[in-house]
This record gives C-alpha cells, structure tokens and sequence, in this order.
C-alpha cells in the first residue's frame, strides 16, 4: 500500500541465495466528491444534469488509474416571471408605471438616454426619442434569476404648425 524499493532475500531447497528487488509505485485512484448547487442545470466533464440527486462519474487518472467522482447535487429552479405589462410606446417628456405579477424584482433599462426607469417601482420616464429595452429581474433567495423584457419606443413630440386667423 506504499511506495518503494523492497528487496527479499530468498534461499531455494538447494540453499542457494536470491535477491528480490522491487521498485514500486502506487498510484492512487483520485477519488473525489463534490457537493455542489447550480440554477437549471449542472456541467461536469461533458455531462449536464437538470435535477438534484448523487452522480458518479468514472473516470481515468493520468497514470491510467481508475477514477470516481460523487457529485452530490441540488438544482434549483428559476423563480417565475410574468410578461411585462404598461405602455411601451410614450412620448418624449412622459411618464408611465410598467408593472409585474411578480412582486420582488429589479427594473432596468439599457439605454438610459433615451429613457430611465426607477429600479424599484418601474416608472419610466421618457427622455429622447428612440428605443430601448426594459428589463424586470426576480432573484430567488438560491440566486437564481429570471427576467422579462419590454421593447419600448420614445417618440418625439410632435410639432404643432402656427395658427394663424381673424
């Protein structure tokens, strides 16, 4: 069970001596376990796993060993998120609530020039024509997230000609 150099001296029937040397290595089998928590799904060596459970793998070590790695595992699922609901088209100047069902979230948007919006109750201001997407994102307490998005369009106000009469 341990590395080395062993030598055994023998003697045969005929009381004649021999020496036995042997030079040994042993090496070990690298087993491993893991416990490990992903959202959705696990990837270990080329395998994915989509459910909590204990996996083995069986593998080979460098020195052509054999290999086993216990992945004790949990999966989370991704918290629920409902479509974004509001007006998604506004104004240049105007406001507007965009709301969820799924109360908790985060509100974000990707282009704060042309619009911004309150991370926490989604209102939405309209600042410069153009389009940019509004993102809402639920966290679970496992760190798992989930988002929905809106396209949104600012439009320019448009322009009102001089009225003119008698």
């Amino acid at each position: 069970t341990v590395s080395g150099i062993y030598t055994q001296h023998l003697t045969n029937t005929a009381g004649c001596d021999s020496t036995i040397t042997l030079d040994l290595t042993i090496n070990h089998s690298g087993d491993t376990t893991i416990t490990a928590s992903a959202c959705e799904s696990y990837s270990l060596n080329d395998s994915t796993y989509t459910t909590s459970g204990i996996y083995i793998q069986h593998l080979e070590t460098t020195t052509g060993c054999d290999s086993a790695i216990t992945i004790n595992l949990t999966i989370y699922n991704l918290p629920e998120v409902d479509v974004i609901v509001g007006d998604s088209v506004l104004c240049k100047g105007s406001s507007a609530t965009l709301g969820n069902a799924i109360g908790g979230g985060v509100w974000s948007i990707d282009d704060t020039t042309v619009a911004t919006i309150d991370s926490l109750t989604g209102v939405l201001h309209a600042s410069n024509a153009g389009t940019a997407v509004v993102t809402y994102t639920v966290t679970s307490i496992h760190g798992c997230s989930n988002s929905a998005i809106m396209n949104i369009l600012v439009n320019d106000i448009p322009a009102i000609g001089s009225i003119t009469g008698t």
